[in-house]
């Protein structure tokens, strides 16, 4: 009956031992894709100068796919201003997303605000 006992504390104590060194093999979390994206895009969007002469303030929001080149096709830019919207998708055609791995046809949604100081 001793026996019995000892063995289950030992296979549960091996179990657990598995289990939780199974995580520090595991290596680093990968990033989403879309946590990238948006950071590329944030750092590459400027405050367009025709918005800033117009003294547009507000959110716009861009759907988006990531072509197998790594080139942003903006399928949507949602804004009241339409020189803002055209100004965006002329830097966005500058962006380029080659370096993100898993990205290619998928759909994102990124909203950017905009706001004058």
């Amino acid at each position: 009956m001793k026996a019995m006992n000892v063995i289950k504390v030992l296979v549960t104590l091996i179990v657990i031992g598995f289990i939780s060194s199974g995580t520090v093999f595991a290596g680093k979390t990968a990033i989403p894709p879309a946590k990238d994206i948006r950071a590329v895009i944030q750092e590459t969007l400027k405050y367009p100068a025709t918005a800033i002469k117009d003294s547009f303030e507000g959110d716009v929001e861009i759907i988006f796919t990531v072509n197998e080149e790594g080139k942003i096709q903006v399928e949507k830019v949602g804004t009241k201003d339409t020189t803002m919207a055209t100004a965006i998708k002329e830097q966005l055609a500058q962006v380029c997303c080659k370096d993100i791995l898993g990205t290619y046809n998928q759909h994102f949604k990124v909203v950017i605000s905009f706001k004058l100081v």
